[in-house]
């Protein structure tokens, strides 16, 4: 069975920010279910901060970067959560690769990412 980190982030001025929070957790492990995933972790960060300076997902970067944690795919409900920047995605998404991890946002369906590695990767 292949394994799921949860990532799921809202914005600290959110209105019903808890509801949201829970909405998209709710779907997110509703995904898995369908989907025959297991869910080895979740993260849950409240904060508008670019990716890499949200403590959750720091944390889960470390965790999954030094072996603490281990799983197939990193799942969040929509790119956004990551960043609206097209452009930071694929960043983060080249660091996840790098790290043993595939990314995909469940609402995003058509969203494919061009990776270009250096010469000799």
């Amino acid at each position: 069975m292949k394994t799921a980190i949860l990532y799921i982030s809202v914005a600290p001025h959110t209105i019903n920010m808890l509801e949201q929070l829970k909405k998209q957790e709710n779907e997110l492990i509703h995904y898995c279910i369908e989907s025959k995933l297991e869910v080895v972790g979740i993260y849950t960060d409240v904060s508008v901060d670019t990716i890499f300076d949200r403590l959750k997902f720091t944390h889960l970067y470390s965790d999954l970067k030094h072996g603490r944690i281990k799983a197939d795919l990193l799942l969040f409900t929509q790119t956004e959560i990551i960043d609206p920047n097209p452009f930071e995605v694929a960043i983060v998404h080249y660091n996840l690769l790098e790290v043993g991890i595939t990314m995909k946002a469940i609402r995003d369906v058509n969203l494919h990412f061009l990776i270009i590695k250096p010469k000799g990767k």
